[in-house]
């Protein structure tokens, strides 16, 4: 394809990933796509491969695979389903002036397969765009690797600018705001629940700097984020500074909402308090920021909690995919996302 002025562009809707189905070989596989990446099991490679092909896969591959058919729809896994509509909404959003994919970091479309469409199409412009409203290694960080590399590998003249993470972002916080004003009223308390991360996982994400709390600790102060170093990608830090903003776009006083944190796998110190120690009443709203589509962490873990009311995530909201048309937008002009 012959150069021209103003290169070919896509989007790329990147999200961490889901079972092609809820049969037991398709959630192996994923599991073993998933449990074998180095930024979700940190061990070294041999130990890391010995515990998911030994341990792991044979005790709850067939487990997991029981779990995937409780939220299975006839459409298909609802994180692929939701995915591509919001999909559909995004490329609507941008006038279907360019392609948008979506690339999932484990399961399809894999990353190598968009990177290897972006070549033949010629895009010389990507703006990628992941869905995790904060920074985490398992999460945004291993996302983002990936598919740069598998841009690397099959589309090397395509450059590609990478959205930040969009916790506080005016046009995410008021897409969540707005899911759930209709449960604000006399009496409901709201229940923030993010997933869970190691706290090793932020010592290795600080490179280093100290961090000025102790992450393994349930209460949280926003003055020790000033001081501390690390402060700019703790993931613990980002929730909290999420939930806040979105209870106040939401008109959620600050003693009616809490933070939790869940999906806690593996040993370890995990971050807390933890969602599954938390009191949650029938006037309970549950609410799920980290997970931009719903999943099986929300529609059957957090439901297994029992009382309360969940609220929905984002999903293909039309907000949601209009605020990702903006940092498309904003990415292809050189600027600085979050709008």
């Amino acid at each position: 394809m012959p150069e021209t002025p103003f290169p070919p562009r896509a989007v790329v809707l990147l999200a961490l990933g889901t079972p092609r189905d809820a049969g037991v070989p398709a959630v192996r596989r994923f599991l073993r796509e998933f449990l074998s990446d180095r930024r979700v099991v940190a061990l070294p490679w041999i130990l890391r491969k010995a515990l998911v092909e030994l341990v792991i896969l044979p005790r709850r591959a067939a487990v997991a695979a029981a779990r995937y058919r409780k939220i299975e729809t006839p459409r298909g896994m609802p994180l692929a389903v939701f995915t591509e509509a919001l999909r559909e909404r995004v490329r609507a959003a941008l006038g279907n002036r360019v392609p948008v994919f979506a690339a999932m970091r484990y399961g399809e479309p894999s990353a190598e397969s968009v990177a290897r469409e972006i070549a033949r199409l010629g895009v010389r412009e990507v703006a990628v765009l992941p869905q995790f409203p904060q920074y985490a290694e398992s999460s945004f960080e291993t996302a983002v690797a990936h598919f740069s590399d598998a841009l690397k590998r099959f589309a090397p003249r395509a450059r590609a600018r990478v959205a930040a993470p969009f916790y506080t972002a005016t046009g995410y916080v008021e897409a969540v705001a707005e899911t759930l004003r209709g449960f604000v009223g006399e009496g409901r308390d709201f229940l923030f629940s993010f997933h869970g991360v190691p706290v090793k996982s932020l010592v290795r994400v600080a490179r280093g700097k100290r961090l000025a709390c102790n992450p393994a600790r349930a209460e949280f102060s926003e003055k020790n984020c000033v001081a501390c170093a690390a402060a700019e990608k703790c993931y613990r830090r980002q929730c909290f500074a999420g939930a806040a903003a979105i209870a106040a776009a939401a008109g959620i006083p600050r003693e009616r909402f809490r933070v939790a944190f869940q999906s806690r796998f593996g040993g370890g110190a995990w971050l807390l308090p933890a969602t599954a120690d938390e009191k949650i009443s029938d006037a309970t709203v549950v609410v799920a920021p980290g997970f931009t589509a719903d999943n099986l962490e929300t529609l059957l873990e957090l439901r297994e909690l029992g009382a309360g009311t969940l609220a929905p995530c984002l999903n293909d909201s039309p907000r949601f995919a209009e605020f990702l048309a903006r940092e498309a937008e904003s990415l292809f002009a050189g600027e600085d996302a979050q709008t």
